[in-house]
């Protein structure tokens, strides 16, 4: 396979990967709403969710190993396609709760088994350019297939309005989900049609072999995380990323449903659903432009972020319009874009490159279940209080995180290799 070739073959493949996924995010929250459950089991469904995705990731990673990550892939489609084909028809918070159990199931499957499946396809090039040039081009089409979903599903139970009955077997949203069936399917046969099959990196591994890294990776992070005080604050930042924005990814669709004066507007979530992945893009553009202006101060230009994307938090709470909420929201997102590259990096200089997988999966697993746990707590706050309430809790927790980074003191620079 030439480079062309297997560049066309990765865009298309993450194209369709990420279109189906961004269908269901502007109506995540409020499709449980509206089938009957309250903002605690909305949390509730996020903790499944993520614990799922953290307790699996790890294990399932093995999988690759034993059987191919294309296999794996595979496996991911057939999940969600199952998944999907559960929420047309899910009523109850139990049937639910399964549908975001295997959601989860079906991300730890998918996570970044094709992504390296490119990387070693390109790598196995006989005259391949370069890696990051490679990457550039795929990354540029994720957040516009995503923003392509959300504004189509955003779109689709509206339009289903007119084709449902009263009291039916489906709502508005299975219509939605049906579609999430067809993606999945299309991209399933798209993947072996396209993508050839790879060979397994190790005949002897498989799940159980991952479920015995799990304690391994656990007790080696608790043990580096300790020793390095500069990982140890790293690593509680990333959980106060999960804990933050998970009040926020959970509960931004039944606020603004609270000020709208039509019922469930999904349209409206599917514009502002496309807004946040376009200003993250751009933000992820200007931070390369900001910090080659501002040098290699990483540490207090994330800090200073973080406090003004707390206070954004903050100021969200209080908004009580579709126009004031979509410029503080977009700005939010807008500064979060900035700020995660440099995130990425000051953690990566830090942590000793013979530690660094390990690391990275338990930063993983700080963001998953903290910020599972914390949509219970939000959402039982939300249910009690108000959503506004939990919105100006997260936000000072995550503007005092700000503080983890400035006295951290990493800069890409001082590697501990």
């Amino acid at each position: 396979m030439t480079e062309g070739k297997l560049t066309a073959v990765a865009i298309a493949n993450r194209l369709g990967h990420w279109f189906g996924t961004g269908l269901v995010v502007p109506v995540l929250a409020i499709f449980q709403i509206d089938r009957g459950l309250s903002l605690i089991q909305l949390g509730i469904n996020g903790l499944i969710f993520a614990a799922a995705v953290a307790v699996l990731e790890i294990p399932t990673g093995g999988l690759s190993d034993t059987l191919g990550r294309r296999k794996v892939y595979l496996i991911s489609l057939v999940v969600s396609i199952v998944t999907a084909g559960v929420f047309v028809v899910a009523r109850s918070p139990v049937t639910l709760a399964a549908g975001f159990g295997l959601m989860g199931m079906a991300r730890a499957l998918s996570s970044g088994c094709m992504d390296a499946y490119f990387v070693d396809a390109f790598d196995a090039l006989e005259h391949s350019g370069e890696l990051q040039r490679f990457l550039a081009r795929i990354g540029v089409f994720v957040p516009l297939s995503l923003a392509l979903g959300g504004l189509l599903g955003g779109f689709i139970p509206e339009w289903a309005d007119g084709f449902v009955a009263a009291g039916g077997l489906l709502d508005r949203y299975s219509f939605l989900f049906i579609v999430i069936v067809l993606a999945n399917v299309l991209q399933l046969l798209m993947t072996i049609a396209l993508v050839p099959n790879d060979q397994p990196l190790d005949a002897g591994g498989g799940i159980a072999a991952g479920l015995s890294r799990f304690p391994i990776i656990l007790r080696d992070s608790l043990r580096l995380g300790i020793a390095n005080r500069a990982v140890l604050l790293l690593l509680l930042g990333s959980a106060a990323w999960g804990v933050a924005f998970a009040g926020l990814e959970q509960f931004w669709q039944p606020y603004v449903d609270g000020f709208t004066l039509k019922e469930s507007p999904t349209r409206l979530f599917g514009y502002l659903t496309t807004g946040y992945f376009l200003v993250g893009s751009l933000g992820a553009l200007a931070s390369s432009w900001l910090f080659r202006l501002i040098g290699s101060r990483y540490g207090a230009t994330v800090g200073l972020l973080r406090f003004a994307i707390g206070a954004l938090f903050i100021l969200l709470s209080f908004t009580g319009s579709v126009l004031l909420f979509a410029t503080v929201y977009l700005a939010l997102f807008f500064l979060n874009g900035i700020n995660d590259s440099p995130e990425q990096a000051m953690f990566n200089a830090r942590v000793p490159s013979s530690a660094r997988s390990t690391l990275l999966s338990f930063q993983s697993l700080f963001l998953q279940l903290g910020g599972g746990a914390a949509a219970v707590v939000w959402g039982a706050l939300s249910e009690q209080y108000s959503i506004g309430l939990s919105w100006r809790i997260a936000g000072a927790l995550f503007a005092l995180s700000g503080l983890f980074y400035i006295r951290s003191g990493s800069n890409p620079a001082d590697r501990s290799d």
